[in-house]
């Protein structure tokens, strides 16, 4: 009777708690990348990591390649055979093979796809095997001989060498066997009996390796497709393969069925020592080598493949719902269907029991299986969840619905309503102490009975400390309180009757506070923006912060275990190894890691499992097998452009002068990251320091010539750096930057200034000599003033004034002509004269000729008034010698009056004089001269040098001088007679 009554007990306890234990089955955290991640297509049949890190992802709209940061997606555009692919392969050349459903192959190299060369052979072999037109090969292996082996299924091999040699695998019991590729490492294939479907012989690279005397039904009745194992990083020693939703294991010796799926079986792989089936509508069920099924994750789905990367994450691809990715096995995600909202504030573990306080204002209680043993609604948030070890229960603070016991699985609701917004901290054999915003209370056990019973001893009023409290930590003497505006403490043994508030002492002390651990006697202060503070409990404080490559700023709750401090921060969960004092690594764990987000809010500890909650879960963490699953590696160089040019080849990178500008871009596969990367980059011989940033391209421009490395590297998750990428560079120099060429430019300097130099000497020589001579003609030009002709026409005027009793004109033509004679002497000393003296010389001079010839003659002289007279100088007597051959040749006997008109105007820098007369004009005065010799023997040597002289001021300017003369009579139009002369003088002033 006893027994019967216990067996009902059990059973009872069976269906009470069997639906709780599957309810809190934990899974690996997933990432789930669909069409809206960029993926063509939610159809998915394969996965494959290349040799290079690239994930290749085949679906029937093309086949994808995913860098971690987005999809690059590949269809018949790109050179792909057909859009619907089945199968990936890499070979040992780094080739990716792709069979796609028209039973054609192709393989992508050097960026391109390239169609097989034997894809029409393959199509002869199908024929010749009676395969039905249309039939997809079921798989095919590359060999490091670079032969290509197909399989039929039901129908054959074909294996095809690189010189398009075919051959066929071999067949018994004439031709009443059936070949299957059973696996591909190396490839093997098993010999099936298509009359009882049973399992005979298994051959390995065409050698026999195992015969069975005794055939082993497999699924009687049907044609089947065998699905080979994929041993991933696992040795197991047997083999293991499928027939429709059977699983199989064999040995040297023996074959056994082991497991039956609900659906047919798609896949096979070991991970982490593990068998994972992958099937159709049913997921993906876990066994362990012994076939026994110990877990199973994504239900109902159909998963087409799952692949085991070398760094042991996990890439499954299903049929209607994209691809999934496990960034690490350790980590499971524990999400109870219940919840609605799966955000955790506050974590406690006590006995057998997990207390997990959710933002929905709901408390659950735990086993340690993590069955769900009760769930309160306590209809207030919970700030925080205290265990109290003297009474060996936790307390439970609410926001406005007061404080809440928990004795194991149930919770006790005690009258403290009043208790609003409160924080608890337990204080040892004593009682709680109960923190609310400007009041703070101590309330002592009367008795520890279940519930215990408390009575109010103190209350202090926090005046000077108005903020509410964050957190609390009683170390067996002080509590100290961490709030927005610091850090405080409370000496409990003297009942709280006296706050110390430690920020005014310490600045450190004075960041907002929110939470509090302590390790040998130092107190670990988390806090909102400045990372963690070390506190000594007396005078000295220090940041634990990014200055000591500790990432996270913003610190929601720390842990301490031992020499091990997990800090759960927004962006991830953070373990903190103690070297030695003041000596710390720092491992980052999240999404990419595995955790469910980087939001971690909570932490506590049952066991060797880490318990994290966060704003997506509970996460668990076996402490005693985790590692840090960070596969970031060395950098990869994707593109090398320079002045906008992709470079193919980058052995032997040289740019000129002309397009100096290089562009690297790089990347690190690191999947689940969602493209936070931080990577560091440097020119060695540029930079001393690393360049941080999170983009993938650097760029450098104008860069001087020489030879350079550039390096890139990238933070992994333990703060620590990868290994430096780099890639050598020369910036060529420009022809001018070049050492012949400054040779060249040197000796053509010295030839440019030793031609100066012969220059500047020719040239002081010429100016000596044309100096020289222009002072010897103005002393000609002197002289010709002087000449007896001129002289004796004076002397001949004054006598004449004399005899004719003109005593008068005789002194005024004497004194004029002692002024000339005086002036000409004073200018024979300079050699230049102001343009006023020059004039009055020139009308001093024409006053002396038209006493001489009386009223025939006429002098007009006009002066541009743009002209300084006062202040230009021209050189001596340089206008007299035009005018007085005018004078002498412009003038007729016959004619009553003649004018002569001398017009100075400014041109630029010139000065354009225009003498001109009415007279008979050139050509007639030679007439004149032919008819009296006495008149042609004279000849003006004024006149002459007056010439010479312009035309040497002229060249003194390296200019063309030019004195025109211009018979007047000569213009048909001018209707008039005389002679005109034209010449520029270069101006120069005082």
């Amino acid at each position: 009777m006893k027994i019967k009554v216990y067996i009902t007990l059990l059973l009872l306890l069976w269906v009470i708690t069997c639906p709780l234990l599957l309810m809190a089955q934990g899974v690996p955290t997933m990432i789930n990348y669909t069409v809206d991640d960029g993926l063509p297509s939610s159809e998915t049949h394969d996965v494959l990591q290349d040799s290079k890190g690239y994930i290749w992802i085949a679906t029937d709209r093309g086949v994808s390649r995913y860098n971690g940061y987005e999809f690059e997606n590949f269809t018949t555009k790109n050179g792909l055979p057909d859009n619907t692919i089945f199968e990936i392969r890499e070979d040992s050349l780094g080739r990716i093979w792709f069979l796609t459903m028209n039973s054609r192959l192709c393989y992508f190299q050097d960026e391109a796809f390239h169609p097989y060369t034997w894809n029409s052979s393959i199509s002869k072999a199908v024929d010749s095997l009676g395969i039905i037109s249309g039939t997809v090969f079921d798989n095919f292996f590359i060999d490091h001989k670079m032969n290509l082996t197909l399989n039929f299924a039901s129908s054959g091999f074909i294996k095809i060498t690189p010189n398009g040699d075919i051959s066929t695998a071999k067949r018994i019991d004439n031709n009443k066997s059936e070949f299957h590729l059973i696996d591909t490492l190396p490839y093997a294939y098993g010999i099936l009996s298509p009359t009882d479907y049973s399992f005979y012989s298994l051959y390995e690279n065409d050698s026999l390796i195992s015969t069975y005397s005794k055939s082993y039904p497999l699924y009687p009745g049907i044609s089947q497709k065998i699905i080979p194992f994929n041993k991933g990083n696992d040795h197991f020693s047997n083999r293991f393969f499928s027939t429709k939703n059977f699983l199989f294991e064999h040995s040297q010796y023996a074959i056994r069925k082991i497991y039956k799926a609900p659906n047919d079986i798609n896949c096979i792989v070991a991970v982490d020592g593990k068998i994972w089936i992958g099937s159709s509508f049913s997921g993906i069920d876990i066994l362990n080598q012994k076939g026994e099924k110990i877990d199973h994750i994504l239900d109902s789905i159909s998963v087409s493949e799952i692949y085991c990367s070398n760094d042991n994450k996990v890439w499954i691809t299903t049929l209607d719902n994209g691809v999934f990715y496990i960034p690490n096995n350790a980590i499971i995600n524990f999400t109870p269907e219940s919840q609605l909202s799966h955000s955790i504030s506050s974590i406690a573990s006590l006995k057998n029991y997990i207390y997990i306080a959710y933002n929905n204002n709901r408390l659950n209680v735990y086993n340690t299986n993590f069955g769900l043993l009760n769930s309160y609604n306590i209809g207030s948030p919970i700030p925080g969840i205290h265990y109290d070890e003297s009474i060996q229960q936790c307390w439970v603070s609410t926001k406005d619905k007061g404080i809440k016991l928990l004795d194991e699985n149930r919770i006790i609701h005690l009258n403290t309503n009043r208790l609003t917004h409160v924080s608890i901290t337990p204080v040892k054999n004593n009682g709680i102490v109960t923190f609310r915003k400007k009041n703070t209370s101590f309330y002592h056990f009367i008795n520890t009975d279940h519930p215990p019973q408390l009575e109010l001893i103190n209350e202090l009023d926090l005046e000077n400390n108005s903020q509410s409290v964050d957190c609390s930590y009683y170390d067996g003497k002080t509590i100290w309180t961490g709030t927005p505006n610091g850090l405080s403490k409370f000496d409990a043994n003297n009942m709280l009757k006296e706050v110390t508030y430690l920020g005014n002492k310490i600045k450190l002390l004075s960041n907002r506070i929110t939470c509090i651990a302590e390790k040998d006697s130092v107190l670990w202060l988390g806090t909102r923006g400045n990372g963690i503070v070390l506190f000594d409990k007396k005078n000295h404080a220090s940041y634990l912060n990014h200055a000591l490559n500790f990432n996270p700023q913003n610190i929601n709750a720390i842990l301490i275990n031992k020499n091990y401090i997990w800090v759960a921060s927004n962006i991830g969960l953070i373990l903190i190894t103690e070297i030695n004092p003041s000596l710390y690594t720092f491992q980052q764990i999240n999404t990419s890691s595995g955790l469910s987000t980087n939001e971690v809010t909570s932490l506590d500890m049952i066991g060797d499992s880490l318990l994290v909650g966060t704003k997506k879960g509970l996460n668990i963490i076996n402490t005693k097998n985790f590692s840090l699953n960070d596969s970031k590696k060395m950098p990869v160089f994707t593109a090398i452009n320079v002045a906008g040019e992709l470079l193919t080849d980058t052995s032997n990178i040289e740019i000129t002068y002309d397009k100096n500008s290089i562009d690297f871009s790089y990347l690190t596969f690191a999947y689940g990251t969602g493209g936070d990367i931080t990577y560091q980059y440097k020119i060695d011989e540029l930079d001393q320091e690393w360049f941080s940033t999170k983009d993938r391209t650097a760029r450098f421009v104008a860069l001087p010539p020489g030879d350079y490395t550039f390096k890139v590297r990238t933070l992994k998750n333990d703060s620590s750096w990868t290994e430096a990428n780099l890639l050598h560079f020369s910036v060529l120099p420009a022809f001018w930057q070049t050492w012949y060429f400054w040779v060249a430019i040197g000796l053509v300097f010295v030839i440019v200034i030793s031609a100066i130099a012969y220059n500047s000497i020719k040239n002081a020589n010429e100016r000596s000599e044309m100096n020289a001579r222009i002072e010897n003609l103005r002393q000609n030009s002197l002289s010709s003033q002087m000449n007896p002709h001129f002289v004796f026409n004076v002397l001949n005027s004054i006598l004449t004034f004399l005899l004719t009793n003109s005593q008068r004109n005789a002194a005024k033509y004497l004194s004029s002509f002692a002024w000339l004679m005086r002036k000409t002497f004073n200018l024979s000393k300079v050699n230049k004269i102001t343009l006023e003296e020059e004039l009055d010389v020139l009308t001093s001079y024409f006053k002396l000729e038209k006493l001489r010839i009386s009223d025939k003659i006429t002098f007009q002289l006009e002066v541009d008034p743009k002209l300084d007279v006062e202040s230009l100088m021209v050189p001596p007597l340089i206008l007299q010698p035009f005018v007085e051959n005018a004078i002498l040749h412009g003038i007729s006997q016959d004619q009553t009056t003649s004018v002569i008109a001398v017009q100075l105007t400014l041109e630029g820098n010139y000065m354009k004089v225009v003498i001109e007369d009415n007279g008979i004009g050139i050509e007639k005065s030679k007439q004149e001269k032919e008819k009296h010799p006495q008149a042609a023997s004279h000849k003006s040597s004024g006149l002459d040098i007056s010439k010479e002289r312009v035309a040497l001021l002229h060249k003194i300017k390296n200019e063309k001088a030019l004195v025109e003369i211009v018979d007047l009579s000569s213009f048909e139009s001018a209707n008039k007679t005389g002679t005109r002369v034209t010449f520029y003088l270069p101006l120069t002033e005082d």
